[in-house]
């Protein structure tokens, strides 16, 4: 959480309880916004946010942490289960 703090202390306590809320009163409204705001924020690139990810998913998924599950080649892969993409060349 520390990793967290650090690269979004700026927020405002109003801005995350607004943020919190919308995702308790419509899950893919508050995702979607969270995923925006992280985007943005370039976490892929900050070892710590990414060690502490890490542990949060050994903790939540050991099976699939230790099966690769969550290891990342992003050269143009797409995370997760059962998705899909649309490619205009």
């Amino acid at each position: 959480m520390t990793a967290l703090r650090r690269r979004f202390g700026h927020v405002r306590t109003e801005e995350r309880t607004i943020m919190a809320q919308e995702h308790a009163g419509d899950p893919q409204t508050g995702h979607d916004r969270l995923t925006a705001v992280l985007g943005v924020a370039d976490l892929a690139s900050d070892d710590d946010v990414v060690t502490a990810a890490h542990a949060v998913l050994a903790q939540l998924d050991s099976a699939g942490a230790h099966a690769g599950k969550y290891t990342v080649d992003a050269r143009g892969v797409q995370i997760g289960d059962g998705n899909f993409m649309t490619l205009h060349v």
